[in-house]
């Protein structure tokens, strides 16, 4: 079983806070049978740079992983869940912020109101 969409990795969003508590949700997924884990924190473009993000969700997963060494563990495919942002499409970074090879994108849309144009 796999789950597309995880705020697993420690520190980076508003999903787990530490390395301790990213350890114990991931106890938590295997004894729901989950294998594979989508680790998507979330990129606001409009507060973040995909190269600061990129660099801070590799650090986030290599302490996880490190922590994990030697014990059996779901399958970590790193993503990001992108918030929709003017310009996206044609966007050069676009394919990094998708699940590891692959073109998905787990896309966030707006708050608001969706415009014709969205």
């Amino acid at each position: 079983m796999i789950d597309f969409h995880a705020h697993l990795l420690p520190g980076i969003d508003d999903g787990s806070d530490s390395t301790e508590t990213s350890l114990g949700m991931l106890e938590m997924w295997k004894e729901q049978g989950i294998t594979t884990i989508c680790c998507t924190p979330h990129f606001y473009a409009n507060h973040n740079t995909p190269e600061r993000f990129l660099r801070r969700r590799q650090e986030a997963y290599e302490k996880l992983t490190a922590a994990t060494r030697g014990e059996e563990s779901p399958e970590l495919i790193l993503g990001a869940e992108v918030h929709f942002f003017d310009g996206m499409s044609s966007s050069e970074d676009l394919p990094e912020l998708c699940l590891s090879g692959t073109d998905l994108l787990l896309l966030e849309m707006p708050f608001t109101r969706w415009t014709d144009r969205l």
